[in-house]
């Protein structure tokens, strides 16, 4: 079997259900089971029983550290140049920088530690910034699509997706919100679907990914 043989396999089987009552009566079941299988990490929870989640320093920047930078700058710092790169954090500001986002077992620990930075440090306009800068769940939606997706606040969005079932419910629910996404999916247009999901970056990896996905899908679930 291929790799995503076996993805969508484990996705229809463990969360089939909640994907089929996530989605609209005419949406297209394996379609949905393509698309969630190249943009989920795979696992809802990390090992601390907490949402998975990817802190993006240079969003809360944006939101909030340029209005701030010597604060910020105190316990962060990313790549200038290609900004979604070279992300690192400190818990104080004596000690060396540590690379935020990385695939060993504290992955998750150091993406909740640097949220626990702004926490402890900084106001509440600061931590709702920082968790509209975080991406959450299986979707890995970003925290500043929680008016769009019924929240008052990000932190809010962040709270709920402690529950399984609203992490799936909240990836279609903002999937099936664009009439974009929706018709490139209908259509199968994958690099379409991708260059709005994901940004125009690696459109023709992502539109692969999901046409091999696709395929698996029709392969193996009845």
């Amino acid at each position: 079997m291929s790799y995503f043989d076996t993805a969508v396999l484990q996705i229809h089987g463990n969360y089939g259900d909640l994907i089929r009552m996530s989605l609209p009566d005419d949406f297209d079941y394996k379609t949905a089971l393509a698309v969630f299988a190249v943009e989920s990490p795979g696992l809802p929870f990390g090992p601390s029983g907490k949402p998975i989640i990817r802190v993006e320093l240079h969003w809360l920047f944006d939101l909030w550290g340029k209005h701030n930078t010597d604060a910020f700058y105190k316990y962060f710092k990313f790549d200038a140049t290609k900004r979604w790169q070279g992300h690192m954090y400190r818990n104080n500001t004596n000690g060396p920088f540590i690379v935020l986002h990385t695939t060993g077992a504290d992955q998750q620990a150091r993406e909740y530690e640097a949220l626990d930075i702004v926490t402890r440090n900084f106001g509440q306009q600061a931590i709702e910034c920082a968790m509209r800068g975080t991406s959450m769940g299986m979707g890995q939606l970003m925290g500043f699509h929680f008016a769009k997706l019924g929240y008052h606040t990000a932190g809010e969005m962040l709270l709920a997706s402690h529950s399984l079932s609203v992490q799936i419910a909240d990836f279609f629910k903002f999937v099936t919100q664009d009439a974009r996404l929706i018709t490139a999916m209908h259509a199968k247009d994958w690099a379409g679907f991708a260059k709005v999901y994901n940004g125009p970056g690696n459109v023709p990896e992502y539109s692969k990914r999901m046409a091999e996905a696709y395929d698996a899908a029709i392969r193996v679930v009845k």
